[in-house]
Order: structure tokens, then C-alpha cells, then sequence
């Protein structure tokens, strides 16, 4: 995997628990793996020595292997994200057979990746849903009680996040907790005690939400203090 433009990150490596460490991280120009990502198709090396220096080359001279099979990761079966490298002893000659399990390892490899990157593509969507749907509902909420337009209202919840440095979703909850609980008097004080009772918000938060998973809402009053708040507030 690349972490940065012209370099690999090495992301797993058996040493054949001979104990050298292995730098984690290799430039792509002094690597046999640029050709491989590159061409996109395996490569089969029987003698490393023979070649210009490589630090695929300088990792296997450390462990006393000289051979290679080096073959690309595709992650969403068309563009390799990624290499695996199989070393061999001095001397040892990679058969079809071995190539082709390497080149089906791979696959397999990518497969993963390509799951992996799916699933972190949807829990952030998941989050950005939930924290939209907290921030429209704090948005109502200053609209009903505060008679702003969702434009300012929205406004009023991105100044208060830059100013508390909190997230827009953390304020837009400390409002629908005010409002909810009626706990507070105002909800600038609200986001006080937010940030100096962090865990029991929250946990306040979880136990608002299986209540409304169950279907039972609390009937709270509305905030106090009508009209806009005060500026900068």
C-alpha cells in the first residue's frame, strides 16, 4: 500500500523469525515493486544479486534470500493497489505452481482490501446520516424556540462548534438534550456542562436514543429564555 506518492508501506513481513527489522516504509524508485505496479503483472526474480541494488533486494540479502515472486494487489479488481512478495532461498527456481498460488493469495489479498475500504465507506456514510440528522434536529429545535431561520440556525451551530471546538454534532445533541430534559436553562450553558460532563451527556444521549428505539418519548418543557440569544451566543 502506498502511503504517500513514490513510496510503499510494507504492511506485513515474516522474516522466518530470524529477528531483523525491516524498515516500514521503501521509495518505489529503488524498488523491483515499481515495475510489478506498473505493468500490473507478476514478476519472478531467481537471483536478486545479479540485479542493480533494490531494497526489495537489500531485505532479502538481510535474511540470506536471493529469489522473488512479486505480484500485484488489485483492490477493486482493476487497479493494483499493492504488491505481495514471496522471497526463496539462494538457488531456489519459483515453479508455475508457485507463481500461480501467489498470484491467487493476491486476489485474495484484495479481496479483503477492497471489503475493508467498503466498510469504512459506509460507517462514514452511516455517520454523516446520523450527524446530519442531529444537526437538522437541533436546527429545528432553535428555529421552534429561539425563532430563527434554519439558515441562521444552522449558522448559530457551526459558530458554536468553532467556538466550543467541539463537533457540529456534538453541539447539535447538547441542544436536543436541552431540550429534551429541560435540564437547562439555556442551551450556551448547556454546552458548558457539556464539555465538563462529557460521559454523562453522553450517556444521557444513549439512553435518549434506545427511548426513542422503543417508541417512548420523554414530554419535556420547551427551553426558557425566548427570542434570539445573545450575540455571539
Amino acid at each position: 500500500a502506498a502511503p504517500a506518492p513514490g513510496l510503499l508501506r510494507l504492511e506485513a513481513v515474516c522474516g522466518g523469525g530470524r529477528g531483523r527489522t525491516l524498515s516500514p516504509v521503501v521509495k518505489l524508485s529503488e524498488s523491483i515493486s515499481q515495475q510489478v505496479l506498473e505493468n500490473e503483472r507478476p514478476l519472478v526474480i531467481s537471483d536478486l544479486t545479479a540485479l542493480p541494488p533494490s531494497a526489495e533486494g537489500i531485505m532479502a540479502g538481510g535474511f540470506g534470500l536471493n529469489a522473488l515472486v512479486c505480484v500485484p494487489v488489485f483492490i477493486d479488481g482493476q487497479h493494483p493497489g499493492g504488491v505481495l512478495i514471496s522471497f526463496a532461498e539462494d538457488g531456489h527456481a519459483f515453479s508455475d505452481l508457485e507463481a500461480l498460488l501467489a498470484e491467487a493469495l493476491a486476489r485474495q489479498i484484495g479481496v479483503v482490501w477492497h471489503m475493508e475500504a467498503l466498510q469504512g465507506q459506509t460507517q462514514r456514510m452511516k455517520t454523516e446520516l446520523e450527524t446530519r440528522k442531529r444537526v437538522d434536529r437541533a436546527k429545528e429545535i432553535l428555529v421552534d424556540q429561539r425563532r430563527m431561520t434554519a439558515e441562521e440556525a444552522y449558522g448559530w451551530i457551526r459558530k458554536r462548534s468553532m467556538d466550543t471546538r467541539r463537533s457540529m454534532r456534538e453541539v447539535a445533541e447538547t441542544i436536543i438534550l436541552a431540550e429534551e430534559t429541560g435540564h437547562y436553562s439555556s442551551i450556551p450553558h448547556a454546552l458548558d456542562l457539556f464539555g465538563k460532563l462529557p460521559l454523562v451527556e453522553r450517556l444521557a444521549v444513549g439512553l435518549r436514543d434506545q427511548l426513542q428505539a422503543t417508541g417512548v418519548r420523554r414530554v419535556s418543557e420547551p427551553l426558557t429564555g425566548g427570542g434570539r440569544p445573545p450575540a455571539g451566543h
